[in-house]
């Protein structure tokens, strides 16, 4: 089905302010689920305006606003969130990735670290918590979060990419050459382009070890 504007037409304005934002929720949904992250941000911010406090719209809209590079704004979202639901682990991640684009590489690293205590077994939040890691150079860190989260979901490319550069950084080229390599079907069966390129890649600078530094 294909909405033919954002959807607001649609929502019945004598409902109950409770049920006009659960309506605004499902029909972002419905967007979302067709790739229309705007629209779906126009619902969550209607959502918002009748109760502020709602924390997974917060999330929500949060989260798509990072994506979409509008990071200052999308951290106020986060971190309301947050001060609704200090124990939301989803968004201590977000966050911790959010803040990692603006350099804050020790804030990052602290909520990275608190979404995991607060739900271990959180695939998403172990692979930011790697990236992250990657990025502060604590590689045996970084390999130890990517193990966890390829014993939960071995299927994921993104984590066998994430556990091969980790390797790699730590000069441990036959293995993480063997990651990527396991990497690139699992990409290729989703279709994933630009991760493709990124897994070839790597696959190309571990196979031309060691490399001439001058």
């Amino acid at each position: 089905m294909r909405w033919k504007s954002s959807g607001l037409h649609l929502l019945p304005w004598k409902w109950r302010k409770s049920d006009q934002a659960e309506g605004h929720d499902l029909l972002a949904k419905a967007l979302l689920d067709e790739g229309r992250i705007d629209d779906a941000m126009e619902h969550w911010q209607a959502s918002l305006a009748i109760d502020p406090q709602n924390a997974q719209d917060h999330f929500r809209l949060g989260t798509a606003l990072v994506s979409r590079g509008q990071v200052d704004e999308g951290i106020t979202h986060l971190e309301e969130a947050l001060s609704i639901d200090a124990d939301f682990a989803a968004a201590h991640s977000e966050l911790g990735i959010a803040l990692n684009r603006k350099g804050q590489k020790d804030e990052a690293l602290e909520h990275c670290w608190r979404a995991v205590e607060l739900v271990p077994e959180y695939v998403e939040g172990l692979i930011n918590l790697g990236d992250v890691l990657l990025d502060r150079q604590k590689y045996d860190l970084a390999e130890a979060s990517f193990r966890k989260a390829m014993a939960i979901r071995p299927g994921s490319a993104e984590i066998r990419f994430g556990l091969g550069r980790a390797l790699k950084q730590q000069a441990k080229i036959a293995d993480a050459l063997k990651e990527f390599e396991q990497a690139l079907p699992l990409a290729d069966e989703k279709k994933e382009a630009p991760l493709i390129e990124k897994i070839q890649t790597e696959i190309g600078r571990c196979k031309a070890w060691p490399w001439d530094e001058h």
